[in-house]
C-alpha cells in the first residue's frame, strides 16, 4: 500500500513536469501559469475521503444556497406598462428567446470550484416538473424546462410571450472547470486551459448573438469576467495587481460588443458596476445591464442571478424586477447600500 502511494505521488509529479515541458513555446498563458508552481497535490487529496475525489457527492462541499432575501413568486407584469411591454416584445421578436449563462472559474479559499455546483443547482431548479411551477411558490418561471436532446448543455420550454403568442425559450448553462477541485485542475493543466479557452470564446460569441447573457463568477478586481484558474503571485494568492493592469476578461467583452449591441447583459460578480459599467457603455451605449454595487458573497451572486432569470422569464417590469432581486448590506460607514443595479432593462 505504501509503495503504491509512492508510485502515485511520483506519477502526479511526472504529469506536472510533462505538462510544463510540453507547454513551453506553445501557450504563453499556460507557460506562465505552470511557472507559478502551485502546491503539488498529495495522495490524500484524491483518496476516498479526500476533498477532490472524482466521486465527490454534490452535498459534501457545495455552497449553501440560501437567498439573501426571500425570493417570492409574483405575477408577470409585462402588459401593464407600455415601455415595459415593448422592451419584452423586442426581446421576443424572433419567436425564440436565447439565454446563455456562464459560470466563471469560481474557486474559493478551499480550492473548490463553486461554478460547477452553481450550474448543477440551477439545472435542478430549471427542470422541476410543471406541477411544481403551477403552484407558483418559489421561482415559478425558472421552472418546467426539459433538456434539449440535441445539446446536453441546453434546456428548453414553450412560453407565452407579451404578444400572447407561443415562444420558445432556450437556456444554455456553461461551466468552465474540468473538475470541482482547483488543485486537480492544475494537475490537468492542458485540459483545463483548453476548456477555459473554449468557454471564453463561446462567451464572447454569445455576446454577439444571444438575447441574454449572464455571467456568474469572479470580477478579478476588474480583470474579469474570467474562465481560467486564477493567476497567483509569489505568496500563492490571486495576483490582483496583474488583473488590474491587464484586464484580460474585460478586453474580451469589449471586443465582442459594439454600438449596435442590445442584448441584456448581467454581470453577477463583486462590484461589477464600478469595474465594468463605464467601459462597456463607452463601447455599447444601448446595452442594458444588470450589475452589482458591492462585494458580495458567492451565495448572494448565485441567488440574485437566479432571481433575475426568473424575473426575465416572468416578463417583470422594473419595480417588480427590483423587488425580486434587490437587497442591501452594510457599507464601511454603516449605512445600508442597495446591492443591485438595473441599467436600461426593464425600463
Amino acid at each position: 500500500m505504501r509503495l503504491g502511494r509512492i508510485f502515485y505521488i511520483a506519477g502526479v509529479a511526472f504529469a506536472i513536469a510533462t505538462i510544463g515541458k510540453s507547454a513551453k513555446g506553445n501557450n504563453e498563458w499556460l507557460e506562465d501559469w505552470i511557472a507559478q508552481k502551485p502546491r503539488t497535490p498529495v495522495v490524500s487529496d484524491f483518496s476516498a475521503g479526500g476533498r477532490y475525489r472524482n466521486n465527490q457527492s454534490l452535498a459534501s462541499c457545495r455552497p449553501a444556497i440560501k437567498p439573501s432575501v426571500p425570493i417570492i413568486a409574483r405575477t408577470a407584469h409585462a402588459g401593464n406598462d407600455r415601455k415595459c411591454t415593448k422592451a419584452y416584445s423586442d426581446l421576443y421578436s424572433n419567436g425564440e428567446l436565447n439565454i446563455s449563462i456562464f459560470f466563471g472559474y469560481d474557486n474559493d479559499h478551499e480550492f473548490v470550484d463553486d461554478g460547477r455546483y452553481q450550474r448543477a443547482d440551477l439545472e435542478q431548479l430549471l427542470t422541476r416538473p410543471p406541477e411544481v411551477c403551477a403552484r407558483g411558490v418559489i421561482l415559478p418561471f425558472a421552472c418546467g424546462f426539459k433538456r434539449d436532446p440535441d445539446d446536453a448543455s441546453s434546456f428548453v420550454k414553450p412560453l407565452i410571450g407579451p404578444d400572447r403568442k407561443a415562444k420558445r425559450v432556450r437556456i444554455r448553462l456553461i461551466s468552465s472547470s474540468v473538475t470541482s477541485g482547483d488543485l486537480r485542475n492544475r494537475v490537468f493543466a492542458r485540459e483545463q486551459a483548453d476548456l477555459s479557452e473554449r468557454v471564453k470564446q463561446d462567451f464572447e460569441r454569445a455576446l454577439r448573438t444571444e438575447n441574454i447573457v449572464f455571467y456568474s463568477g469572479h470580477a478579478r478586481d476588474g480583470g474579469g469576467p474570467d474562465f481560467f484558474p486564477p493567476r497567483l503571485n509569489s505568496d500563492q494568492k490571486v495576483d490582483y495587481a496583474w488583473y488590474r493592469k491587464r484586464r484580460p476578461g474585460l478586453k474580451g467583452v469589449l471586443s465582442a460588443l459594439n454600438a449596435q449591441s442590445k442584448l441584456v447583459f448581467g454581470i453577477f460578480a463583486c462590484d461589477s458596476n464600478a469595474h465594468f459599467r463605464k467601459s462597456i457603455k463607452a463601447v455599447a451605449p444601448k446595452i442594458p445591464l444588470i450589475l452589482t454595487n458591492a462585494a458580495i458573497p458567492i451565495t448572494s451572486t448565485h441567488n440574485v442571478m437566479i432571481a433575475s432569470l426568473n424575473a426575465v422569464l416572468g416578463m417583470k417590469c422594473r419595480d417588480a424586477f427590483l423587488e425580486d432581486i434587490q437587497f442591501s448590506q452594510p457599507s464601511e460607514k454603516g449605512s445600508p447600500v442597495p446591492v443591485m443595479l438595473l441599467d436600461g432593462f426593464p425600463p
